[in-house]
């Protein structure tokens, strides 16, 4: 939210050519209710190039009453599907930002948010404190894990996690083209695995302490991609403008608003027939636009994590594009294509402009035009 949703917002203003007097209220720990709240303070003070930021407490608690009237505070519908009270087709995310690429940047993207040369310098210190060489290219991975989130948040929404042991074939991968990991994520996460950890070139950058708000910032705009899941960190390092690679995608109707990223998602596992439900399958059910535990458990229905091959190969698609090496088969246009079909008309991630691996869908797409076939994970 303090990424992506202040990003749009600003890329609207200039393009209705109306740049309102903004104020981002973001008040210290002392006055949250909830420890992270604010998650990145860092960030927070890059968006004072933009915006007015209050972070004093004292301001905060005077002005909060005032700033919270609904004349005052700006609801966007960027994220409304069609079919919903108070949709505007001009502010879905993918229009404002397609309109926004196509009018300022010849249809690319290009981040908001720089940093600025001494930031630059004082992150480069810092990366060769970790280990990183001078020059070397490194990747961040990051997998949502128990710790970060509150326990009542865990009890609702822990069906986004994910398994950081399964990142070990694409970061083998990384490091066999030459590259740097380095992992992101809160202090409270688990250590990485030993297998993981004894390797020199793989960084457990939170539990070192030289992570901090700034470079949390910092190796999320500098690495080379990030290879994540549909979480915080992982949104904001696409809205810096760094390649993206959301693995573990839950819910399976997700999709990223950014050209540069690939998605590949969990499926959907019945506790009744004890089946992978086909793709097609789970796309008929609503579950494929929850991120609730509660709705999976009550249509009796497991999620399964990505295996390490899969986000191996999404990994090494990834690199093959930013290599320039990528070898098209001729069917991966069609697959996406046909990705997309299954996405309801009016879901604004039907929209959105980032690919699908190319591997998953081959494993996962239909072999006829009556429906996708079963899939053995064996």
């Amino acid at each position: 939210h303090l990424a992506l949703e202040p990003d749009v917002y600003f890329r609207e203003q200039k393009l209705s050519g109306k740049r309102r007097w903004t104020i981002l209220l973001a008040p210290s720990k002392f006055l949250n209710r909830e420890p992270n709240l604010i998650a990145n303070r860092f960030l927070l003070e890059c968006w004072r190039e933009h915006f007015f930021v209050i972070s004093s407490d004292i301001l905060s608690f005077v002005l909060a009453p005032i700033l919270k009237s609904p004349i005052l505070n700006y609801m966007p519908a960027y994220f409304t599907l069609p079919h919903h009270p108070g949709f505007d087709e001009e502010k879905d995310v993918n229009t404002l930002y397609k309109r926004y690429n196509d009018r300022y940047s010849l249809g690319r993207y290009e981040p908001i948010i720089r940093l600025k040369r001494s930031d630059l310098q004082r992150g480069k210190a810092i990366l060769k404190s970790l280990g990183v060489p001078e020059g070397a290219w490194y990747a961040c991975f990051h997998c949502r894990e128990r710790g970060y989130k509150t326990e009542d948040s865990e009890r609702w929404a822990s069906c986004r996690n994910a398994t950081i042991a399964h990142v070990e074939m694409a970061l083998k991968e990384i490091i066999a083209r030459g590259g740097w990991c380095i992992r992101m994520g809160s202090p409270q996460i688990a250590p990485l695995p030993f297998n993981l950890k004894q390797h020199e070139r793989i960084i457990d950058y939170p539990h070192t302490n030289l992570r901090s708000d700034f470079m949390d910032i910092f190796l999320a705009a500098t690495c080379r991609f990030f290879l994540g899941n549909n979480s915080g960190i992982a949104m904001t390092a696409s809205v810096l403008g760094t390649p993206c690679i959301w693995a573990n995608v839950v819910p399976l109707g997700t999709r990223s608003y950014f050209p540069m990223d690939f998605n590949i998602y969990k499926l959907m596992k019945s506790k009744i027939t004890n089946q992978i439900l086909s793709l097609c399958e789970s796309f008929r059910a609503e579950l494929c636009y929850s991120i609730s535990n509660y709705d999976y458990e009550k249509s009796q229905i497991d999620l399964i994590e990505n295996s390490p091959e899969e986000i191996y190969e999404v990994t090494k698609e990834m690199l093959d594009r930013l290599d320039h090496c990528q070898t098209m088969l001729g069917d991966e246009e069609e697959l996406q294509r046909r990705f997309l079909e299954l996405l309801d008309h009016d879901s604004l991630h039907r929209r959105a402009p980032a690919r699908v691996g190319t591997a998953f869908l081959r494993k996962y797409l239909p072999c006829s035009n009556l429906g996708f076939e079963k899939v053995s994970t064996k």
